[in-house]
């Protein structure tokens, strides 16, 4: 009860829709987004926002994440001397005819890297079908691979198995990556569930 007091969780009580609205908006920052767009993003979400709201929101967001803004620009600089920006895994590259906007280069580059980690995890994993390589090939299709989104696995198993299998994706999922010189570890949040039909 937080009447006639200062609530000491504030973020419990924002709505579902606030929430997304807002992480929308830090996404769109995080990937430099200008602020006449990072306030065009904000008016979709809430058609009262005031300009000035943006630009201190926008404002906020740079001196909090200044190392981001820093890197966007040492990441522009990069790409200019080269003529290309890199990914930071299986260093892919996309070439520049002419000097890109600041967006493309903040976001290509880190759009890309995590591709190829949740790619990675995936052949890590395989289908988990009798005779195709992978990880889940332990478990003689028992334990299937149904559905991969960009950021996500569903597998399939009996119940008897799944304490079996969790550890599995979780190790094909946090393998470790050398990015920049500094290796990384994504942890991941596994969820479990069960159907009628005991999978």
């Amino acid at each position: 009860n937080c009447e006639g007091n200062e609530c000491l969780k504030p973020l419990q009580h924002l709505k579902k829709k606030s929430r997304q609205d807002a992480k929308v908006g830090h996404l769109a920052f995080q990937y430099a987004c200008e602020l006449n767009t990072f306030y065009r993003q904000m008016l979709e979400s809430d058609q009262d926002m005031a300009f000035s709201t943006a630009a201190l929101l926008h404002s906020g967001l740079k001196t909090r994440y200044r190392r981001t803004v820093e890197w966007w620009y040492e990441e522009a600089q990069r790409a200019g001397d080269r003529g290309y920006s890199e990914s930071r895994v299986l260093f892919c590259r996309k070439s520049y005819p002419a000097a890109p906007e600041l967006q493309t280069v903040a976001n290509w580059p880190i759009q890309t890297t995590a591709a190829e980690i949740h790619g990675l995890a995936w052949l890590t994993l395989g289908s988990g079908r009798v005779g195709r390589s992978g990880t889940l090939a332990q478990f003689k299709g028992e334990a299937l691979l149904v559905k991969q989104w960009y950021d996500a696995f569903l597998v399939e198993c009996r119940k008897a198995i799944k304490d079996d299998v969790i550890p599995v994706v979780r190790e094909a999922m946090e393998q470790p990556h050398v990015i920049e010189g500094r290796e990384w570890s994504f942890k991941v949040d596994i969820k479990s569930g069960h159907r009628e039909s005991d999978v």
